[in-house]
């Protein structure tokens, strides 16, 4: 209960950092706050996973935001996380659900699950992740590299203090790694390949870097096992 409140208390500051740094970036546009989705089912789940991706969406022209994207995926137990978010951002929560549930349940095969909507359980994995954008301000549908690395150095501070909290103990960049490979002092003779991706495991860490999950060219299949039988031979399952 002790990890549970301080945890809690740090991710209060986090979201009221992102308030306060979002406001000096633009006076005029409101943040899409991001981090533990709920801290009891992170600390309690099997490991820790932390996603990062680019940036998130309001009404696709830079507006909106002052919203929580972890409130949109989940804290109701009730909640049917597939209808809610996974059938209308497919490619990318899709990916992230199977990936997460397969994880929690022994990095189990893509042939041993069921099909996301026949499983309920499947989405609800996303109960127990961190998710964060490394920028937390609404953006377009399509992520711009070079704006991209403005941003990273806007929020680098807050997004690594972020990394530091929550202890993740699987980390997948999906198309971020870039971005955060000098400051992680990460070597190339660090990294090693899979079929589609890289990996480097530091200590009990793993950095996965990853594409986006909504790339359309790596289909479901190939993209989960690719990942899932990576860890599973890390972690020696």
């Amino acid at each position: 209960m002790k990890n549970i409140n301080l945890m809690n208390k740090q991710e209060e500051e986090i979201q009221e950092e992102i308030k306060r740094n979002a406001q000096d970036q633009d006076e005029d546009h409101l943040p899409i706050y991001d981090g533990i989705v709920n801290v009891e089912n992170y600390l309690n789940a099997p490991y820790r996973i932390l996603w990062i991706l680019k940036e998130g969406y309001d009404y696709g022209d830079n507006t909106g935001g002052g919203w929580k994207i972890i409130s949109c995926i989940a804290n109701d137990p009730n909640k049917d996380l597939y209808q809610d978010m996974v059938k209308n951002n497919y490619r990318t929560f899709e990916k992230i659900s199977y990936i997460s549930y397969s994880i929690f349940n022994g990095f189990i095969s893509m042939s041993e699950m069921d099909e996301i909507y026949e499983n309920t359980e499947i989405a609800k994995s996303l109960n127990s992740i961190a998710y964060i954008n490394i920028s937390k301000m609404p953006a377009t549908p399509k992520s711009n590299n070079s704006n991209i690395a403005k941003y990273y150095e806007h929020w680098k501070y807050l997004l690594h203090r972020q990394m530091q909290s929550y202890r993740p103990e699987i980390i997948i960049f999906a198309g971020t790694f870039e971005f955060f490979k000098n400051d992680l002092f990460i070597k190339d003779e660090e990294i090693k390949k899979t079929k589609h991706f890289e990996y480097i495991l530091r200590g009990e860490t793993v950095y996965f870097n990853a594409c986006h999950p909504a790339y359309w060219s790596i289909n479901n299949i190939e993209y989960v096992s690719d990942i899932i039988d990576t860890l599973r031979g890390v972690y020696q399952y």
